[in-house]
């Protein structure tokens, strides 16, 4: 599960590494978390970013929202299916948040490359009626089976598209699902990094860079990461 994560990176290199038309207004946020306007790239524009709605509501359960999507069921579940051929998008980031459980209580943990690049979750998004105004777009990251790094932590991580990846993923020819699928393998561990960070982040009210401040108690990542 993915179900929060960050996007400080500046907008000049965001329009730079995903080819952007111009960079984007974006402030720099350390706590992104459901139901909140995430910047992504759809399908149908994928020159420009779009703010849509950070999870999807169930059909026919009010209330009932999803977050994220198993990319080993995207072609198989109907709530998935027409989303996976025609309106894909990626969700643009620089870091995730996963909770090690510990001896002392779940710890959060920030996952991002050691490069500190940002990059692409793969998504997929829908435009819902709306009952008044203009409909809000809606989306889901998608989540795959964990590498190396991320399995001690959880059992899932989203689908990081590599470099480059995220047109292919956007392409509105392609539709096969299994060559989409092939876009959603693990991201490699050895391009990974993880660290622990302070309980601030627990609280989605909280946001600043401060939350990326390593736990002071660095025999607790040492062990964490073992």
């Amino acid at each position: 599960m993915c179900g929060r994560y960050t996007l400080a990176t500046p907008a000049k290199k965001i329009k730079d590494s995903f080819g952007l038309a111009a960079p984007p207004e974006l402030p720099p946020r350390y706590n992104i978390a459901p139901t909140q306007d995430v910047p992504a790239l759809l399908q149908q524009a994928a020159d420009h970013v779009r703010m849509v709605r950070w999870g999807m509501n169930r059909p026919r359960q009010p209330g009932g929202l999803v977050i994220n999507a198993r990319a080993e069921t995207l072609s198989e579940t109907a709530m998935f299916r027409a989303a996976l051929r025609a309106r894909r998008c990626v969700v643009i980031a620089d870091g995730f948040y996963e909770w090690q459980r510990g001896a002392g209580g779940k710890v959060p943990m920030h996952i991002r490359l050691r490069s500190r690049e940002p990059f692409a979750f793969a998504g997929l998004w829908t435009e819902p009626p709306a009952a008044h105004g203009t409909p809000q777009p809606a989306c889901v990251i998608v989540t795959t089976a964990p590498n190396e790094l991320v399995a001690p932590i959880h059992d899932r991580m989203p689908a990081i598209l590599a470099a480059g990846q995220h047109l292919a993923w956007l392409d509105p020819e392609e539709q096969d699902p299994h060559r989409l699928r092939s876009l959603l393998a693990p991201f490699p561990a050895a391009a990974m990094e993880a660290v622990a960070v302070g309980d601030a982040v627990n609280k989605v009210a909280n946001d600043g860079p401060h939350l990326l401040e390593p736990r002071r108690d660095t025999q607790l990542q040492l062990r964490l990461l073992e």
